[in-house]
């Protein structure tokens, strides 16, 4: 060790790794599940300020965690999802956390990105059939058949990022 360096435990190592990148990811689906259902960045910097507020809010608890980290405020806050991320990893720096408490933290933050990313994942979907759909009907195709249909789903399957690109350009 070097002089004056103070020794990190391993188990803050492997704290800050898990806390990062489910922080991470949830974020991720956050800011994805608001930029969704818009065409453009103009329109989802509207919305943009809810996850920072969520990450803000966590930030504002901050002394109340530092002088009772085990106390009610802090527990909330360290298994909500949205401030685990910075509130968990500050009381297990701190202080003893229960183990079910790390579980209870880990299994909400991994329920809710999961809840998100469904979400996201219909949004974008819905979209994407919508604006195949568009690009297939403008053009006076016809899905009648069983042939013409599959051809449809063909093109729905392998020709989305084109379709919506022309959608999207008009």
């Amino acid at each position: 060790a070097i002089e004056g360096l103070p020794l990190i435990p391993l188990s803050m190592v492997g704290f800050f790794i898990l806390y990062f990148v489910l922080g991470y990811f949830l974020y991720a689906s956050v800011y994805t599940a608001i930029a969704a259902p818009f065409n453009s960045d103009q329109e989802a910097q509207q919305l943009a300020m809810i996850p920072m507020v969520l990450i803000i809010s966590g930030m504002a608890v901050l002394n109340g965690v530092l002088a009772n980290p085990s106390g009610g405020l802090a527990v909330f806050f360290s298994i909500f999802p949205f401030t685990s991320p910075l509130i968990m990893f500050l009381r297990t720096a701190i202080s003893e956390v229960p183990t079910w408490q790390i579980l209870a933290s880990v299994a909400a933050w991994i329920l809710t990105t999961m809840a998100i990313a469904w979400y996201v994942s219909n949004c974008l979907e819905a979209l994407i059939g919508a604006a195949i759909f568009r690009a297939w009907s403008d053009r006076g195709h016809e899905t009648h058949t069983v042939r013409s249909f599959g051809v449809f789903m063909l093109g729905a399957t392998f020709l989305v990022p084109p379709a919506h690109a022309e959608v999207a350009n008009r």
